[in-house]
């Protein structure tokens, strides 16, 4: 490959990184595509129209997800490292077949000339493909519908009886024989019915919705959907691309326990450096920025910020499993991504500042934006359930050969290596 096509490359898989999280600002969704899926062998093709397909096409975004997608582990084509992407069938993917995760925002590449879909082993697609990406199998929302209750209306009627009192007259009657005459007359009875109506107000119950499943949330008090105790709160919408708010977070929970007491921040592999394969690997360099290229002290570095957790472990989860040979239970942000509660998947390892709000929780000493407040004082971090040592983030420092960590008993944050000099716990986060 010439010095101009690795320029190119390194450029369009720059852009990828800003697009998944790497910006400070910049929130862009995945755009609308249309697709045909073969009926016998479930690939998937992209085309610039409906018309092209034969039956019907079927349009996936942000809003309306792909189905389950699985990608072909036999199928790597040698030019440009990818792998087939198909439809999953009603069974599930089988190997060779791997599934693309739930919920996850994947980049897939189009062949130019047949529109065929393809995973990208590298990361990046080759020239004549067309990048796209789309959002695998959405999640599940649950509504829980407010209840009302109307209260049966009863009607009493009530017989009045009315008694007309009979008369009788006696008429006597005397002739010359003096014989007494009786006329009688027939006493009458009349009953008339009286009707009382008596009418009782509908009354209408509603049922306030649970921070679980939806409604207004307290930091400290209520568990979040995932299980988990709501430890932040931003009356201002936040953006976690990635997690099912999306654009539209304000509030972050905190699984109910450690899912690990030590590990390392990355392993030892070749791929790193900004996708580039290179004898380096991820515990001595950046994850976010090419090998050679000093880190910028800007927003984008390392990526901070509240609302950058599930970018930052998205990303070192994709660099470090692209030969498939990385079990996600060997790195913290490998353990975060994987691990589930509640029925969510969308859970990560914090960032620098999120992990400084959970620190702010654990000790008590009240919420503030950003990290502008760090965490120190008041109680003891295992009043509420957390270790008093050093816990990990998903943000690198600005050397990228170190990450920043945060120790939970004097509310300090530090950057210590990536390998296996530091070894330290992992607590997911998720934002709704």
């Amino acid at each position: 490959m010439n010095r101009l096509s690795r320029v190119g490359i390194a450029v369009a898989l720059l852009a990828g990184v800003l697009w998944s999280g790497g910006g400070a600002q910049a929130v862009r969704l995945p755009s609308a595509v249309t697709v045909c899926v073969d009926a016998s062998s479930g690939v998937v093709s992209r085309v610039t129209s409906g018309d092209k397909c034969v039956g019907a096409a079927q349009f996936w975004s942000a809003t309306k997800s792909a189905p389950l997608l699985c990608w072909n582990a036999s199928s790597v084509k040698r030019l440009d490292r990818s792998r087939l992407v198909s439809v999953a069938p009603s069974s599930g993917c089988v190997t060779p077949l791997r599934s693309v995760r739930a919920g996850k925002v994947a980049l897939l590449c189009a062949d130019a000339k047949t529109g065929v879909l393809h995973w990208p082993v590298t990361g990046l697609c080759e020239l004549g493909n067309e990048q796209t990406w789309v959002r695998s199998a959405a999640t599940t929302t649950t509504t829980v519908a407010a209840t009302t209750t109307i209260a049966a209306t009863t009607t009493t009627t009530v017989a009045a009886t009315t008694t007309i009192a009979a008369t009788t007259t006696t008429i006597a009657a005397t002739t010359t024989t003096t014989v007494a005459a009786t006329t009688t007359i027939a006493a009458t009875t009349t009953t008339i019915a009286a009707t009382t109506t008596t009418t009782v107000a509908a009354t209408t119950t509603t049922v306030a919705l649970t921070c679980a499943q939806g409604g207004s949330c307290t930091v400290g008090v209520d568990t979040g959907p995932g299980g988990g105790k709501v430890f932040y709160y931003s009356a201002t919408a936040f953006t976690s691309t990635g997690s099912t708010c999306n654009t539209n977070c304000h509030y972050l929970e905190v699984a109910p326990s450690d899912q690990s007491t030590g590990i390392v921040w990355a392993t030892a592999v070749d791929w790193c450096n900004n996708l580039v394969r290179n004898a380096l690997d991820c515990q001595f360099n950046s994850i976010y920025y090419a090998y050679g290229t000093p880190n910028p002290t800007d927003s984008r570095t390392a990526a901070p910020a509240i609302g950058k957790g599930m970018a930052n472990t998205n990303l070192i989860y994709e660099v470090l499993t692209r030969d498939g040979a990385v079990s996600t239970s060997s790195y913290a942000a490998g353990i975060a991504w994987a691990y589930t509660n509640n029925s969510k998947t969308d859970w990560f390892l914090p960032s620098k500042d999120e992990l400084n709000e959970l620190c702010k929780y654990a000790k008590n000493t009240g919420q503030a934006s950003g990290g502008g407040t760090v965490c120190a004082g008041a109680i003891s971090a295992s009043v509420r359930g957390f270790s008093t040592v050093n816990y990990w983030s998903s943000s690198e420092s600005t050397d990228g050969s170190t990450a920043w960590v945060q120790t939970f008993n004097a509310g300090t944050q530090n950057n210590y290596p990536k390998d296996n000099l530091s070894t330290y716990y992992v607590r997911p986060i998720r934002a709704f």
